[in-house]
């Protein structure tokens, strides 16, 4: 009687491993891309929301000062300075058409640079003189 010696090897072959490489390589790659469109999305959010800060801090130092002063605040667009250097906003106060008077429009438009496109927030709101002169 002749002894046979049967190997029954329970392995991978080149095959199926090149396969599955290929599998994990087309499956990985809409991740990873997804991955990165997230993280630049978390920086134009972080950029939006510092400006939006940014203008609500002046909108409210213009809503705590005196009537007479409001005109004090109106400025030309400048650097909003250290930390926030590569922002820049400007501030306008005009007299409302309704009542002159005792009514005016604020407006804090905050400015920053994205990839070399220019973005820009913008607060507006109505004051009124709760003192009128008569």
């Amino acid at each position: 009687m002749i002894l046979e010696k049967k190997c029954h090897y329970k392995a991978f072959t080149l095959l199926e491993l090149l396969l599955t490489i290929s599998v994990l390589a087309v499956g990985i790659v809409p991740v990873i891309r997804s991955m990165a469109i997230g993280m630049v999305a978390d920086q134009v959010i972080e950029y939006q929301m510092t400006a939006v800060f940014l203008a609500q801090e002046k909108m409210e130092i213009i809503k705590d000062s005196s009537w007479q002063s409001l005109g004090d605040y109106a400025l030309k667009r400048e650097s909003v300075g250290e930390p926030f250097a590569n922002y820049e906003w400007e501030v306008e106060i005009k007299d409302s058409d309704e009542d002159p008077n005792n009514l005016k429009t604020v407006t804090v438009t905050v400015y920053w640079d994205s990839k070399g496109t220019e973005q820009q927030v913008v607060l507006s709101t109505l004051l009124t003189n709760l003192t009128p002169e008569t």
